[in-house]
């Protein structure tokens, strides 16, 4: 069995039940099964669930709704031959999905880049990489895609969104160390597409692009860093990616990049993914990838109660 084939549940990107028809869960029956989801194996507040759900215009009867929507799910899905339908549980006003972690995929991306870490701290640098790889496998788009996301699943989502991101560039950092330079370019590529302010993301990849000999192209990588920073955050490029292109100018080889790039690996210390420069008063302001105009969900979350 594969592992796409051994996901039951799907939270990265649109929300998929195995067995399931999509059509026969409501936008509100979505929203309790994947934030029950979300907390696997864990006790969900029958008052949160409700919130997720209509926030404050909750109807008189939202109490009963709820044991409705649950009821529905349960009836709705149905697992394939040799796994166990899941369990939900009431107990003193809290629902609580019981599913072996294995079996969303949510879970298991966190799983991996937990061993992912672990191996790191051994020094076991292919377990490493083989392990964040399998992490980034799993990820198909930004999780609960077209799902109403209350406070908790957005800020489910923000999380996985963030350690979605340390992910790949601890990925690509754990290839550079290998000495399989190619091989990171296109993840540190992504990661910026997704986040061009994350500065880190710019110094790994002209390290991997001055590995393979593309000397121009880590020029270029500066020059649209800096560009993307004067124009969104009204910032220039922090001294670290500064001094990065100074070494790519000077041409300077590997002895010389940054310890956090080509050596972190080596010692067992996780590499260090740089802070986020933007102020409370810049974000929003001139970033592309999150205007933030008066009360927003976070991109991906459907903003319709239904």
């Amino acid at each position: 069995m594969s592992c796409d084939d051994a996901m039951i549940i799907k939270l990265l990107g649109g929300l998929e039940v195995k067995g399931a028809s999509q059509a026969s869960l409501s936008p509100q029956v979505e929203t309790v099964l994947a934030l029950l989801a979300a907390h696997n194996n864990s006790y969900v507040a029958v008052a949160d669930l409700i919130d997720e759900v209509w926030g404050a215009f909750a109807p008189k009867t939202a109490v009963n709704t709820i044991q409705v929507y649950v009821s529905r799910i349960r009836r709705t899905i149905r697992f394939p031959a040799g796994v166990a339908d899941p369990e939900i549980r009431h107990l003193h006003g809290n629902y609580m999905l019981r599913l072996d972690p294995q079996l969303v995929d949510a879970d298991r991306f966190m799983n991996h880049v937990a061993q992912a870490r672990s191996a790191l701290s051994r020094g076991a640098i292919e377990d490493t990489a083989d392990q964040f790889a399998a992490a980034l496998r799993l990820w198909r788009s930004g999780p609960l895609t077209g799902v109403y996301c209350g406070p908790r699943l957005a800020a489910f989502r923000r999380r996985l969104s963030r350690l979605h991101e340390e992910a790949t560039q601890e990925y690509a950092s754990a290839l550079i160390a290998m000495g399989r330079h190619t091989e990171a370019i296109p993840p540190l590529e992504e990661l910026i597409t997704s986040n061009p302010y994350r500065e880190t993301a710019y110094i790994h990849l002209m390290v991997a692009l001055m590995m393979v000999g593309r000397r121009v192209d880590a020029l270029q990588t500066f020059t649209t860093a800096r560009q993307i920073l004067r124009e969104g955050l009204g910032l220039d490029p922090s001294p670290e990616l500064a001094a990065m292109h100074q070494r790519v100018l000077t041409g300077n080889g590997p002895d010389h990049y940054p310890e956090s790039v080509t050596n972190s690996y080596r010692t067992g210390r996780q590499p260090s993914t740089g802070p986020d420069r933007r102020t409370p008063g810049q974000l929003g302001r001139g970033d592309r990838r999150d205007p933030v105009r008066g009360r927003r969900l976070p991109a991906g979350c459907v903003d319709d109660r239904g």
